[in-house]
């Protein structure tokens, strides 16, 4: 049925319409906004891992050799010659220049430049590696399968230059490792098994859970309190599970979803997060009391979360997919004037805005969103100069602006916009 309207009522309707979306932006809008953001990682392969060494320079490594690197907080991502064509499954920086990564085929690479070369080091096997750890610069652990399925560990104590295997019982592949200290350290596999060593890796004990999980990432945020994520194809549910004696006792959080978990990541004793498929985030603030999952704007498998600090991280996955939050993955819109260092305006603006950013010294990135949180335009300068933007094929609505300052990576301003 349509709806006929007098041309006299038809401005009446438009006031209506922006009244409701003002009704809109302050009783549903935090709701609606998506505080991950897209960043654009030049390639389509699947990235399996990220590591920051601080907070601007960060490594993703994928399918297909793929590392990339950004060294303005994920702004812009640019290719490493790796040298090899296999899966990438992990990396691990100990300083700020020497990193390891590993992959199929036995690859185990190393920069000792940050990246400018990265150099094949021997394994002494053609085995399939997915996790990387280092507790120092020179001592590390790699974890993977070998070609019958079983799990393989390798050591190294001159910072990869040599490694060698260790024993272990496990009869899957081993898909994560994690160290509290410089003895005790834990391992995940395919088979609801958590190996444990307490001398280094000498040795590695078996801690059993209870139930058909598969076990894809493990971190510790203290001595005796760790967590491990996977899932039970039997319940069909995401697994989350807690320690809080060392891996004596390990027992199950509700994850509230069916996806497969990959990745787990903890920025104090309380704040977590999860990835995973479905462009699953999962966040608690309670030590896993509690998990709510939050809106990434993606549905691409999300394979590898890590935060810089509290509230920065990134979430990387199929399809080349990049997402950061400088929010926690919260809804925290603000109004930053600044002290008039940072100007957007008119606002409300009839098609155009003007953005002065003083604090910018060496330029930066305006993202442009709707109410819904997609992403509409993004344009980056180079200076701290006066700039224009035309909004003009902008329907009236309202709008948030983002502005990201390319020297720290760090977004300096976010505020409502109005377009008339």
């Amino acid at each position: 049925m349509k709806v006929l309207v007098h041309p006299d009522d038809a401005g009446i309707l438009k006031k209506i319409s922006i009244i409701g979306l003002f009704v809109l932006y302050n009783f549903n809008i935090y709701s609606q906004y998506i505080w991950w953001t897209t960043q654009t990682s030049g390639t389509t392969a699947t990235l399996n891992s990220i590591y920051f060494t601080d907070s601007i320079h960060g490594y993703a490594v994928g399918d297909s050799g793929i590392i990339l690197k950004t060294s303005n907080g994920g702004i812009t991502w640019s290719p490493q010659a790796s040298g090899t064509a296999v899966p990438l499954h992990s990396v691990y920086f100990t300083d700020s220049v020497t990193g390891t990564v590993v992959g199929d085929s036995g690859t185990i690479l190393n920069t000792s430049n940050a990246g400018v070369n990265w150099t094949a080091q021997i394994a002494g096997i053609n085995n399939y590696f997915y996790s990387v750890y280092f507790i120092n610069s020179y001592i590390g652990y790699a974890v993977g399968f070998d070609s019958l399925g079983y799990g393989i560990i390798l050591r190294t104590v001159n910072g990869g230059i040599k490694w060698s295997a260790q024993t272990n019982e496990s009869t899957y592949g081993i898909l994560s490792v994690y160290f509290t200290d410089a003895n005790t350290g834990y391992a995940v596999d395919g088979n609801e098994t958590i190996l444990n060593t307490i001398n280094g890796g000498t040795t590695w004990s078996l801690q059993t859970c209870d139930s058909t999980q598969v076990l894809q990432s493990i971190c510790f945020t203290g001595a005796d309190t760790g967590y491990a994520v996977g899932i039970d194809y039997t319940l069909s549910s995401g697994v989350i599970i807690k320690t809080t004696n060392g891996g004596t006792n390990w027992f199950s959080q509700t994850s509230g979803t069916s996806n497969y978990l990959w990745s787990v990541f903890f920025t104090d004793a309380n704040t977590g997060y999860i990835v995973g498929d479905e462009g699953s985030i999962l966040k608690t603030k309670n030590g896993g009391g509690s998990w709510i999952s939050q809106p990434g704007g993606t549905t691409s498998s999300l394979r590898s979360v890590y935060f810089t600090g509290s509230t920065i991280g990134y979430a990387v996955g199929w399809n080349g997919v990049i997402l950061k939050t400088t929010t926690g993955g919260e809804n925290a819109i603000t109004s930053q004037p600044f002290n008039n260092q940072i100007i957007v305006a008119p606002n409300p603006s009839d098609g155009f805005i003007s953005i002065d950013c003083a604090v910018c010294n060496q330029g930066y990135v305006v993202k442009i969103y709707n109410s819904d949180g997609t992403l509409l335009l993004t344009k980056e300068y180079l200076n701290n100069s006066t700039s224009v933007i035309d909004l003009n094929n902008f329907i009236q609505g309202i709008y948030f602006v983002e502005l990201i300052d390319n020297s720290t990576g760090q977004v300096v301003y976010t505020d409502k916009l109005i377009l008339k």
